[in-house]
């Protein structure tokens, strides 16, 4: 999202990605340097990987509490993301490199921060992991929440919606209770992480929502049973 005193940049990707990152940036005629905030939906290294490299840059960074740490000081999140991915770490997701504390700005729940002529506001919506936020972009009459995992991950070419339950945080009710906060948001247009933009007007959105909140029912029986 461009900016006159600079570009925001919600999730990054990985680190591995960052070549791409960096090459789809300058497509869009936006570059690294010029992103002076990073808002993320958690520190997952899928969307968080490559917050170093933009801080690095000059980015701030925007996350939850409870993930601030995490990114200044990376090792335990590098270690247990090794131990779940083995061999194929290296590849899809490189080291996380530490982003410095100055550059960190922690996201209080319900916080609104101006940032690029624009408001956003900070949702903390547990269940995927305990570090999940929305982000919501209010502008005139139109509401566009970038939901991370929340809403799951589109597969491509499909109307399938695939709930990721990773260790050691899923948290079912949680998560429901995460997702209906968002319904009762009324958001206009939802952004997935992994699935792109896939609503753009109220009704839409809410019936995208209510389908992610009955494969998370689905998914979650299953698991039980």
């Amino acid at each position: 999202i461009c900016g006159e005193g600079g570009d925001v940049l919600i999730e990054c990707g990985a680190a591995a990605t960052w070549p791409a990152l960096r090459a789809g940036l300058l497509a869009a005629g936006s570059s690294p340097e010029r992103v002076r905030h990073l808002l993320l939906t958690r520190i997952h290294l899928d969307h968080a990987g490559a917050a170093g490299h933009l801080a690095g840059a000059g980015a701030r960074v925007h996350v939850h509490p409870f993930g601030a740490a995490h990114l200044a000081d990376p090792a335990k999140l590098i270690a247990s993301s090794r131990r779940v991915h083995g061999a194929a770490y290296d590849r899809f997701y490189a080291d996380l490199l530490p982003v410095p504390e100055a550059q960190l700005a922690v996201a209080q729940d319900g916080e609104r921060i101006r940032v690029a002529e624009r408001t956003f506001r900070a949702l903390h919506t547990p269940g995927h992991a305990r570090h999940h936020g929305v982000w919501l972009l209010e502008q005139a009459s139109e509401r566009h929440a970038f939901m991370g995992d929340l809403a799951g991950i589109l597969v491509p070419h499909s109307r399938f919606i695939a709930v990721p339950t990773p260790p050691p945080e899923f948290d079912a009710e949680a998560w429901e209770t995460s997702l209906r906060r968002v319904i009762d948001a009324a958001p206009t247009h939802l952004w997935l992480t992994h699935g792109g933009h896939v609503a753009c007007a109220a009704a839409s959105s809410r019936a995208f929502l209510q389908r992610a909140l009955a494969r998370l029912r689905q998914e979650t029986e299953w698991l039980r049973a």
